[in-house]
């Protein structure tokens, strides 16, 4: 009975793989991971990058332009990183990630850049830096559901925004002028960055801190309470009158 009823669940999860994937690559969800594996890839210089497939980035401040990718041998045959028009996309073309666990299907991109403008995510990466990034502008904008965020950064201008994402960002570090834009459901975290001046928009059900010494101008649009690290700064407030958002002094 037992045999019956395994051969039985067997035979269904294998008609969803083959029906759930294009003719062309059903038969990827039956391949393992592989062996651990290195892959090298060596750009010319570009300024935006474009994250489009789940993995771990790790950007790495350097004179050279090249990633390099960890992960299993077959994952990383399908996994691409090209330059266009001074942008870089890391891509991810694998499927049925739902058949492999996580720690098996994970992919590390370490970016070694010299120059970088922007960061761009399209599917629920993480992105971390494991050492200060100098740089005149970053702007990080999330179009995925999940991501996680976690820079340590010395710049001029730093703008994040969240469009309609969920999960925790965080910038640490120093920059003149701080911006925020936040829809959706996910939470910046901005007390550690030491800034000047700021602009918030808060159309979020999400959390939201800064560390603004002199002037912040904010929107609060929605529930979401924003927190301020002391010294209070001059706070310019517009509210929704429909918001209940409230902002608040962070407690130690």
């Amino acid at each position: 009975m037992k045999k019956t009823v395994f051969a039985a669940i067997l035979f269904t999860l294998t008609v969803i793989i083959l029906f759930s994937c294009k003719p062309e690559k059903k038969w990827d969800c039956f391949k393992g991971t592989g062996k651990s594996a290195i892959k090298e890839v060596y750009l010319t210089s570009y300024d935006s990058l474009y994250i489009d497939g789940q993995m771990t980035v790790n950007l790495i401040q350097d004179t050279t332009d090249y990633v390099v990718f960890s992960g299993g041998e077959n994952l990383l045959a399908k996994i691409d990183a090209t330059i266009e028009d001074h942008s870089m996309t890391l891509k991810d073309n694998n499927h049925c990630r739902w058949v492999r666990s996580y720690k098996k299907a994970k992919i590390t991109a370490d970016v070694h850049f010299s120059r970088l403008l922007k960061v761009i995510f399209y599917k629920g990466a993480d992105l971390f830096s494991p050492d200060t990034l100098y740089l005149d502008t970053l702007i990080i904008s999330i179009w995925s559901k999940i991501g996680t965020v976690d820079l340590l950064i010395d710049a001029q201008y730093t703008a994040i925004k969240l469009n309609a994402a969920t999960g925790d960002y965080f910038l640490r570090g120093k920059s003149d002028f701080n911006y925020m834009y936040s829809v959706g459901n996910g939470n910046i975290y901005t007390d550690e960055l030491q800034s000047k001046n700021g602009d918030i928009y808060c159309n979020s059900t999400g959390k939201t801190t800064f560390w603004i010494s002199e002037k912040v101008k904010l929107k609060i649009l929605n529930s979401g309470n924003v927190y301020y690290r002391l010294p209070k700064p001059t706070i310019e407030l517009v509210k929704r009158d429909c918001a209940t958002g409230e902002i608040f002094p962070l407690s130690d």
